[in-house]
């Protein structure tokens, strides 16, 4: 089975079909269902280019306004340079995973993703904690080195346990006040750390 990879591109010269100049693009990517997460980093960056030339020969450059091929793959090459690939998905069925991530610093991320496949969920975990730590979409190579670099500590099917909720919370709550930041989001992390944890209560209502 040949596998799709979803680009999400960005160009100034896009339609707004996804808001904000974005549009998707489907790239066949053979293996990428099966593929590792370090596998997965570079089929993505290997197919990235051809995603950005076919979004770009569909909506910024018309064939038939060039006399020759020469002159339509330099339009070619030139927009598809200018394009920024601002989100990488598997095409697919999606499931849950927690996630759980150690930033350059420390501290841990902890959160809810989707993947069709594992791999996937770890690839968009990373991607969303390469940027958190600053890496830039506009330089694709860049964050995908960046997201390779990153330490996924937990990366399975279903919920993040709550006792992971709360060492991620208290590691944001420190950083934020080392940082001197202040304000009312702040303030009601502190109360939720501080908060008991809520035990669940068995339903005694009718039953269907």
């Amino acid at each position: 089975m040949t596998q799709q990879l979803k680009f999400l591109l960005k160009h100034d010269r896009f339609p707004d079909e996804k808001d904000a100049n974005t549009i998707e693009v489907a790239i066949d990517a053979e293996g990428a269902e099966t593929a590792s997460i370090d596998d997965l980093l570079e089929i993505v960056r290997e197919e990235a280019g051809s995603a950005r030339k076919q979004a770009v020969g569909t909506h910024i450059v018309d064939y038939g306004s060039f006399s020759g091929d020469s002159a339509y793959l330099d339009q070619i090459d030139r927009f598809a340079g200018e394009t920024i690939v601002v989100g990488v998905s598997l095409v697919g069925e999606t499931a849950s995973y927690g996630v759980l991530g150690r930033y350059d610093n420390g501290n841990d991320y902890a959160d809810l993703t989707r993947g069709v496949t594992q791999a996937e969920a770890e690839f968009q975990a990373r991607w969303t904690m390469a940027l958190n730590q600053g890496a830039d979409p506009a330089d694709l190579d860049d964050l995908l080195d960046a997201m390779a670099e990153i330490e996924i500590v937990r990366c399975q099917a279903g919920p993040i346990s709550d006792d992971e909720l709360r060492v991620a919370l208290q590691a944001l709550i420190d950083e934020a006040t080392a940082a001197g930041h202040s304000g009312e989001a702040l303030d009601n992390a502190v109360e939720m750390l501080r908060a008991p944890p809520v035990e669940a209560v068995p339903y005694e209502g009718p039953r269907p």
